[in-house]
Formats: C-alpha cells, sequence, structure tokens
C-alpha cells in the first residue's frame, strides 16, 4: 500500500519525471503466518517513451520489529535500490523490476543468513501483471 507523487512533470519524450513515493510493505509467512509491515519512503525515475516505462528508484525501509531479530541482526533502516520496465495501456500492465534490498548488510530470513550482490544484502526479480481499472 503506498502512495506515488509527482514531483517533476517531463518535459520532452527522453526527459525523466522525479517522483515520491511512501507507503508500507506488508508481509506475511506462509510458514508460520507472521505479519511484518514495514513503512517506507523513496524516490522514483521514470522515462515514458510511448507506453514503455523504464525507470530507476531508491527507497528506505524502516523496522520497528528490528530488535525482535535473532542474535542482535536487525537494523531499523533498509535501504533498497530498484530498476524495471513496464508495458502499460489502458487496460493493463506488465512489468519487470530488479531489487537490491539492504545492501548495508547481510539479509536474515528464519534459518539462514543470506549473502546477496557483493556478499552483502539480498536481490530479486520481481514480475507485475496488473488489470487497470
Amino acid at each position: 500500500w503506498g502512495q506515488l507523487t509527482q514531483l517533476k512533470p517531463s518535459t520532452e519524450a527522453w526527459s525523466p519525471e522525479l517522483n515520491a513515493t511512501y507507503g508500507i510493505q506488508t508481509f506475511t509467512s506462509l510458514r508460520d503466518g507472521a505479519f511484518r509491515a514495514y513503512p517506507f519512503v523513496g524516490m522514483q525515475v521514470p522515462w515514458m517513451t510511448y507506453q514503455i516505462k523504464p525507470y530507476l528508484g531508491s527507497e528506505i525501509w524502516i523496522d520497528p520489529t528490528y530488535v525482535w531479530s535473532d542474535y542482535g541482526q536487525g537494523s531499523l533502516i533498509h535501504p533498497s535500490l530498484h530498476a524495471g520496465l513496464r508495458y502499460i495501456n489502458r487496460f493493463l500492465e506488465v512489468g519487470i523490476e530488479t531489487k537490491w534490498i539492504n545492501p548495508t548488510r547481510d539479509f536474515q530470513i528464519p534459518q539462514a543468513t543470506v549473502q546477496g550482490f557483493g556478499n552483502i544484502g539480498a536481490k530479486g526479480t520481481y514480475v507485475t501483471v496488473a488489470i487497470r481499472l
């Protein structure tokens, strides 16, 4: 859940917009039903060329439950970087995005410490398909 606010519109075909984002990322564990909510703020720079939209962005997630993590490995602030490409028309939105989450430290999940890109952080690729109403 979140909000995207345009700060600077694109003035030409390859001139980027500047957007601010904020909201809450929510996760529920399928294994044990644990629920987490992470407030976030961020910036996004998309370029609009016809119906294809490449973009770059950065977010900062806040983890209010970091003190509950195992072995004191939690962190209050989790930065993330992302880049993606979206196809947008009147009825459909399809996209692919890659994220580098928490590049400042190892990424912890239950039963494992995942060493990601450059042995720090975690990375992932996400696919989006949405019907626009």
